[in-house]
């Protein structure tokens, strides 16, 4: 007999719009009559490729990573996501961290006649979440689930850094074919920033889900998004 087991696992493909925190450095050396680094914060459109795998330590313990390659600006880096989950009756508890590594993607920036040209690089800040949630039905399915999750870290955004705190409530219908979901989200840095969110989740047939989500809020804070979704 031949056997084999792998661990659960998930493949993923996404663009991205972000923000990082920009580092700038002359090309030339030597004394410099102005500042040679600079640091502002950049718009970033990043596509990325991850392999998610997920691995039970107890019964009540799993985590994960996602390694993965993220293309960015004029340069490709490779970057990691993790995550653990403690799962206790209907209660979920989970802790993540995004872009590990910190990646920079090099971008070159043409300097004006008679002045160095320089390199610049967009760096993607590391990003730790808390979170909690309730489910009716868990661990199986749950018609009604209830979640909050909160940054441990900060973010770099054009209008000041934030670090967020969200809530939200899903709930499903027509035997898991058709789920509904909404929630807040606000700053606890600087401004508030607040902003309303939405989203849908259709069954195609079992196993494959259409999802869109759109946010509200003020111009910088809104956003859409539409993708499919399978599980075998």
């Amino acid at each position: 007999m031949v056997a084999l087991s792998l661990p659960p696992i998930g493949i993923a493909y996404y663009r991205l719009s972000t923000f990082g925190r920009e580092r700038v450095a002359s090309a030339v050396t030597g004394p410099q009559s102005r500042e040679e680094v600079g640091r502002s914060v950049q718009a970033l459109t990043t596509s990325t490729a991850g392999v998610s795998l997920l691995q039970s330590l107890t019964e009540y313990i799993v985590v994960g990573a996602t390694p993965k390659v993220v293309h960015g600006a004029d340069s490709t880096r490779f970057d990691v996501d993790a995550g653990l989950m403690i799962a206790v009756e209907r209660l979920r508890v989970g802790l993540v961290a995004r872009n590990l590594t910190t990646p920079a993607f090099a971008k070159a920036t043409a300097g004006t006649p008679g002045e160095a040209r320089e390199d610049s690089e967009i760096e993607l800040s590391r990003e730790v979440r808390v979170g909690a949630a309730w489910g009716s039905g868990l661990p199986g399915h749950s018609r009604l689930i209830v979640s909050v999750d909160g940054d441990l870290t900060s973010r770099a955004m054009p209008n000041g850094d934030r670090r967020d705190v969200a809530a939200g409530v899903e709930t499903w219908w027509r035997d898991r074919r058709l789920g509904l979901r909404g929630g807040v989200r606000g700053s606890t840095m600087g401004a508030a920033r607040a902003a309303v969110t939405a989203g849908v989740s259709a069954g195609l047939k079992p196993g494959m889900l259409v999802e869109a989500h759109v946010v509200k809020g003020q111009q910088n804070e809104r956003g859409w998004s539409i993708g499919l979704r399978m599980g075998f």
